[in-house]
């Protein structure tokens, strides 16, 4: 019952806000929060510093704008720029998300019987195949819409300008996948509680 209280609070939270600043502050404070649980476990506290790097410079990247290129550049390049380069981070991501536990048992060999995936990483593994699925749809559907700029006769282009769903959509689809990334952090948080209270 918790966590579908848990996963319905991230979605109304991130799903309704429409603010890149304010998203970024609540996935970081979650982050935090996150470190600071499990600072005594090796799996959670490795997970949530990888989260708090990958999450930081996202931040950084959309603070800057370096995505948004400056002059008279065609919006299908300008939006294959942006959509590219989300795909490369986010591939990035789920390599390091799925190469955590061999990360961790390098960084601390006499350790490695306590290392394993935990949930919440089985999780946030999903999180990265869905913002991957999403930027390939949203780079797809760019090329698609602008076949007259990659040496298609315009006759045949035209058909295809009015695909822009994933275009209007992209900010929503992708608040509901972050929705998702806050709830697996919520998951990494309360996994230290719950290994306590099998113990005891």
């Amino acid at each position: 019952m918790i966590n579908f209280v848990l996963l319905a609070f991230s979605a109304c939270l991130l799903i309704y806000i429409d603010a890149s600043a304010y998203t970024e502050a609540i996935l970081l404070a979650a982050v935090i929060v996150a470190i600071i649980s499990n600072r005594s476990s090796v799996n959670g506290l490795h997970l949530a510093l990888i989260l708090l790097f990958i999450i930081s410079v996202e931040t950084m990247i959309q603070a800057s704008q370096v995505l948004v290129p400056s002059g008279d550049m065609l919006n299908v390049w300008k939006n294959t720029i942006i959509y590219s380069t989300y795909l490369v981070f986010d591939l990035i991501a789920l390599i390091t998300m799925m190469l955590r536990p061999a990360i961790s048992r390098t960084i601390l060999p006499d350790r490695k019987a306590e290392i394993y995936m935990t949930p919440s990483e089985i999780l946030l593994i999903s999180v990265y195949v869905l913002f991957i699925g999403i930027n390939l749809l949203a780079l797809g559907e760019n090329f698609i819409r602008n076949l007259e700029h990659l040496g298609i006769s315009e006759d045949f282009a035209k058909q295809f300008w009015s695909w822009d769903w994933i275009y209007y959509s992209y900010p929503t689809m992708k608040r509901v996948v972050i929705a998702i990334q806050l709830f697996s952090i919520f998951m990494l948080i309360k996994e230290p509680r719950h290994k306590e209270l099998k113990v005891a």
